[in-house]
């Protein structure tokens, strides 16, 4: 209610009420002026606006957290389902790996899944490529930077294990070579190391040697 105008005198037989062996009773004096009268209904209108903004509130407050947890629900739903397109890209990339197919292999990574993908069993497509055979995607996904040394899976088999077990001598080789080049490149790495240190040694030592006779 917004107006005291919804409010009307009661009539006199609207306020007549039966009592006791059918006796009536008139209405009762009002105890409170006309003024005192309107700031109480004034009051019970303020109230019930009062009641109805809350209410408005409550509902607005409701809708927000209905959104939000809209909001977030939709957000795990799509977690959940780059989670799931994740693993499905790796699991093509073991398979592709498996049967030897380098053009997929190459368009998989090239999307960005990782080389070193570990399905349930913690095997990579290094393992699966070794494990059948697959001596050209060993090759390449070493070349891209492929991890096998140390990494092994549920059994404690790595990719040179597994393909000793197979018995793919070629497979063996691609690894042992890669793995020597890495060792030919740290001790490059290190021997470029050791001369930069040389020659900075050297120039300090002239540097120094220049102030002193200067």
């Amino acid at each position: 209610m917004s107006s005291l105008s919804y409010f009307t005198p009661a009539r006199e037989e609207e306020l007549l009420w039966s009592g006791n062996a059918g006796a009536a009773t008139g209405p009762q004096p009002s105890t409170l002026g006309g003024e005192e009268a309107r700031r109480f209904y004034q009051s019970l209108i303020e109230e019930g606006d009062g009641g109805e903004r809350r209410g408005m509130e409550q509902r607005a407050r409701e809708n927000r957290r209905g959104r939000a947890g809209q909001h977030v629900q939709a957000s795990r739903q799509q977690a959940s389902t780059t989670s799931a397109t994740t693993e499905l890209e790796g699991l093509r990339l073991l398979r592709c790996a498996q049967e030897g197919n380098l053009s997929g292999v190459r368009g998989l990574l090239s999307r960005g899944v990782d080389v070193n993908f570990q399905d349930s069993w913690w095997w990579t497509g290094v393992m699966c490529a070794a494990a059948a055979g697959q001596r050209g995607v060993v090759r390449l996904l070493l070349q891209q930077g492929a991890a096998w040394v140390g990494v092994v899976d549920t059994q404690g088999r790595d990719a040179r294990e597994l393909a000793r077990m197979a018995g793919h001598s070629g497979v063996l080789e691609e690894l042992d070579h890669y793995g020597s080049l890495q060792d030919c490149d740290h001790e490059t790495g290190d021997r470029h190391g050791r001369q930069r240190g040389q020659h900075n040694h050297y120039r300090r030592e002239t540097q120094d040697h220049r102030l002193v006779t200067d």
